[in-house]
């Protein structure tokens, strides 16, 4: 259902948010007239619409601290995959350098670390566990590392930089892994729809039950509506056309040695 939902062009999310909140509050409204026989209650217009505001204000400024919020757990995942994919690029540097048969080895352990990205920690990104996701590839990666050669000058300087650069590697990888999911409680929707249901239903109360209280109604949730769909938009970071995906990795793979033993 997810990946069905972010294949729609962004684009179309937003229009048909745009459109679906305005028409759910037209219904509920003609629901309630038809209901309350447009039973009209007494009611002080000045303290009313001061709580009519108030929850629209409250419902207008909720949506947009989320979204807010969304755009920026975006760009942080961005930022900690790229900050990942420039270590793995380093690590490969050095021990390309190294020019020795064990750095070779090496190098194609990362490949397999890399792809193990690919194929199984972008799982765990889009559907995370309680469970902590360890590389058994990593950890390879890391005895490789230990045990090249440093019995030159060269050797002893390359060594000391490349497990740096692999422990440099092995921070970056848990920031991103502290990203896996990333979105918002599905609470929050629930808080969304009651103060939206509760606008309406004060709308009802101190509005005429007319033509142009239904237009009014349109025009005031089409706005709710096109914060609600920016939110789902940005909501999961790893959908979508703005979704964070595994490109960034795949292309470390290019300039890394192939395993031919397999």
């Amino acid at each position: 259902m997810m990946t069905y939902i972010y294949s729609i062009p962004d684009v179309w999310l937003l229009l048909i948010f745009t459109a679906a909140v305005p028409l759910y509050a037209f219904l509920v409204f003609h629901v309630l007239c038809v209901l309350l026989n447009k039973r009209a209650f007494e009611h002080d217009s000045y303290y009313g619409m001061n709580m009519f505001n108030s929850t629209a204000a409250m419902t207008g400024i909720l949506l947009v601290f989320t979204l807010v919020q969304a755009i920026g757990t975006v760009q942080k995942i961005k930022v900690a995959v790229n900050d990942e994919v420039v270590a793995i690029e380093r690590v490969d540097l050095l021990l390309a350098n190294y020019g020795v048969q064990e750095a070779e080895l090496a190098r194609k352990q990362l490949r397999h670390y890399v792809t193990s990205i690919v194929n199984d920690d972008w799982d765990h990104m889009l559907h995370p566990t309680d469970q902590i996701r360890m590389s058994n590839e990593l950890v390879e990666l890391s005895d490789f590392l230990v045990k090249l050669p440093s019995t030159t000058v060269q050797e002893k300087d390359l060594y000391s930089k490349s497990n740096a650069a692999m422990s440099d590697l092995l921070k970056t990888r848990n920031t991103r892994m502290q990203f896996a999911g990333g979105s918002l409680p599905r609470i929050f929707f629930l808080g969304i729809f009651l103060l939206l249901n509760l606008s309406i239903f004060f709308y009802y109360h101190l509005s005429k039950k007319d033509r142009f209280a239904s237009y009014t109604l349109l025009f005031q949730m089409g706005a709710i509506g096109v914060l609600v769909g920016l939110v789902v938009i940005y909501d999961n970071p790893y959908f979508g056309e703005n979704g964070v995906t595994p490109i960034y990795y795949e292309t470390c793979l290019l300039p890394l040695p192939l395993d031919n033993s397999n």
